[in-house]
């Protein structure tokens, strides 16, 4: 008998049905590697992102339009609240009653605020303001050197005349006098962003 060609299993097989030899075509391993790829990097945006626009703790979803690229924040109108004076870039208070330092320095915290630290550029325009009155400043020798109320160090922009311990504006200058003295007072903030 004649084998005729052709007609055996081995020439009827198509490319598709070569035997398997347990590994995955080329085509296949890239496929998956590339799934996997873009998996990991979804993965990553995701945890980015969620650090990035996150709230500060406590649940908070809020977005800072700042932090987002491309976006930019209107800038606000500063201003000083009603009863404040604006003085280069500050708010200032000055009271009507009169306390000691200590007293006046609480009545300060109750507005948010402190006993006035100021500049020497402040202080000039503040000293016209004040009249005849002597207002209580913040500042306060603490172990013979002089601190601002909110705890910076004075660097001696101008003189504090006197011997005493806290320290006073009058229409002419800064001096120092007992801290349990009554004396009217000034309170300095920063301005407020509407």
């Amino acid at each position: 008998m004649m084998r005729q060609e052709g007609s055996s299993s081995e020439n009827n097989r198509t490319p598709s049905s070569k035997p398997s030899s347990g590994r995955w075509p080329l085509s296949k391993k890239y496929t998956i590697i590339s799934i996997g790829g873009t998996g990991v990097v979804v993965v990553v945006v995701v945890i980015v992102l969620g650090v990035t626009l996150g709230g500060k703790g406590g649940g908070e979803k809020t977005l800072d339009p700042q932090r987002l690229p491309g976006t930019t924040r209107a800038p606000c109108q500063l201003y000083c609240s009603e009863h404040w004076k604006l003085v280069e870039m500050k708010c200032f208070s000055l009271s009507s009653e009169t306390r000691d330092w200590d007293s006046s320095q609480e009545n300060c915290k109750g507005h948010k605020a402190t006993l006035a630290v100021v500049s020497q550029k402040q202080l000039e325009i503040l000293t016209k303001g004040v009249g005849n009155s002597d207002y209580w400043i913040g500042l306060k020798k603490k172990f013979d050197q002089w601190k601002w109320d909110d705890n910076t160090t004075f660097n001696k922009e101008f003189n504090i005349r006197g011997a005493g311990n806290c320290a006073y504006l009058d229409s002419s200058s800064v001096n120092s006098a007992g801290c349990s003295q009554p004396r009217r007072w000034i309170c300095s903030r920063n301005l407020t962003c509407l």
